[in-house]
């Protein structure tokens, strides 16, 4: 996996894209991008004030492509981009907390409709009873210290995953909604993928 900061990541995918493709549109666009944060899988990029309109030159077709292929190879696998209408990273915090809002609202509106909310709020208490544990450890910012607190919680992920997915069967999508959201939580706090994390607790699962 690249260990490029987010500036050298974007600048050298800027770089080999105008080398492989002379458009001037596409270099105004590629020029007036503000990178803003490297996730999981994907880049989210902002735009200078008043050049939003040139993000189609980025968003589709062929160039789209062609900037994603060089960004993976930079990452050292699958990277995707994200356009958004923001220039700072306080911006897109923003939108992205409003996006998980919506995405909150959606759960909740899916486990009334399937009559399980006391399955999903079960799962929201056991999410802050996560956040509680993670926010009281000491020199969090280590990756060891955040790697050793997935292994601690692992077995209570099983265990509180064993009880609720035990429900009847109308509660199993808001489980498996729920049981996501906790991962996307996990990987929030800890950087470590989401998947990743979920392919961990499937191999302790079929051990146990």
């Amino acid at each position: 996996m690249s260990t490029l900061s987010l500036e050298e990541v974007w600048n050298k995918t800027v770089k080999e894209v105008k080398e492989r493709n002379f458009f001037p549109p596409f270099w105004q666009a590629l020029d007036s991008v503000v990178p803003l944060s490297l996730e999981e899988d994907h880049i989210v990029l902002g735009f200078k004030p008043g050049t939003f309109h040139l993000r189609t030159h980025i968003e589709t077709g062929s160039n789209r492509l062609l900037i994603e292929e060089v960004l993976s190879r930079l990452m050292g696998k699958p990277y995707t981009l994200k356009v958004v209408e923001a220039t700072s990273v306080e911006e897109w915090q923003a939108i992205r907390a409003k996006e998980q809002r919506i995405e909150e609202v959606e759960v909740e509106e899916f486990a009334r409709r399937k009559g399980t909310m006391n399955i999903l709020r079960e799962w929201e208490r056991f999410v802050l009873e996560l956040h509680r544990m993670y926010s009281s450890l000491p020199q969090r910012s280590l990756p060891q210290v955040r790697a050793y607190f997935l292994y601690q919680v692992m077995p209570r992920i099983l265990a509180k995953k064993k009880e609720l997915y035990a429900e009847d069967e109308a509660s199993k999508e808001t489980n498996e909604k729920a049981f996501a959201r906790l991962l996307d939580r996990l990987s929030s706090w800890t950087g470590v993928p989401s998947p990743l994390i979920a392919l961990e607790l499937l191999k302790r699962e079929k051990e146990g």
